[in-house]
């Protein structure tokens, strides 16, 4: 009895051990995140799944990069810009979300302004389409990434005035990862709980967003 009980513990440990390394590899994934505010660069290993979801993106200061996108937050006498750069083309080209949230900050609506620059192409936005959503605490565009262009540039600009000297405006932009509707993008609230602090999506259609973290700057 007493060899039995050994002879099964030993079949466990070979199965648990062949188990696990046939789980892992040896290939592993890094995800280097350039800060354009002090021009440091850090590299971090992420997991497969990361890599693959680009997702969990780390936020440094006023703007970010991974090997897809460039984030960025600019202010200059009372406007904001918002900006992010497609460095490489992505797979999905449906209704992507691009926001700003304020806190200790009011808005001006009626001078809001988006664009999305294609090749050598431009689409306007204002507060007035209908892929513009105008929130108490922010706003937002849905952005349908115009099929088989090679370059995209999208901007979000608004106008504010502070409410405290303490004040701060978040910017997030979310990638759809599937096919959406543009009812679907729109499916959203402007919260410090949502993706990048700024874009809270419904759960029904939280699951085909990137979750991007966003960027932050004090004005």
């Amino acid at each position: 009895m007493r060899n039995l009980i050994l002879l099964f513990s030993c079949m466990l440990l070979f199965c648990y051990t062949n188990c696990y390394a046939s789980e892992n590899s040896n290939i592993k994934y890094y995800k280097t995140i350039y800060n354009l505010t002090n021009k440091e660069s850090v590299t971090n290993e992420i997991s497969a799944y990361d890599y693959e979801h680009e997702s969990k993106i780390m936020t440094l200061g006023t703007s970010v990069i991974t090997e897809y996108k460039k984030l960025a937050i600019t202010t200059s006498n009372n406007n904001v810009t918002l900006t992010l750069e497609w460095k490489n083309m992505p797979k999905y080209r449906s209704y992507d979300v691009i926001a700003i949230r304020g806190e200790n900050v009011n808005f001006n609506t009626s001078e809001i302004l988006g664009a999305q620059f294609y090749n050598k192409d431009k689409i306007n936005y204002t507060s007035q389409t209908n892929n513009t959503k105008v929130f108490s605490n922010g706003v937002g565009i849905s952005m349908n990434l115009v099929d088989k262009a090679t370059s995209y540039t999208l901007e979000l600009k608004a106008t504010y005035t502070k409410t405290n000297a303490n004040a701060t405006i978040y910017g997030s932009y979310q990638h759809a990862q599937a096919n959406v509707t543009l009812v679907q993008s729109q499916k959203y609230t402007i919260s410090s709980n949502g993706y990048g602090s700024v874009v809270q999506f419904d759960s029904g259609v939280k699951k085909y967003y990137d979750g991007m973290n966003g960027v932050s700057i004090s004005v």
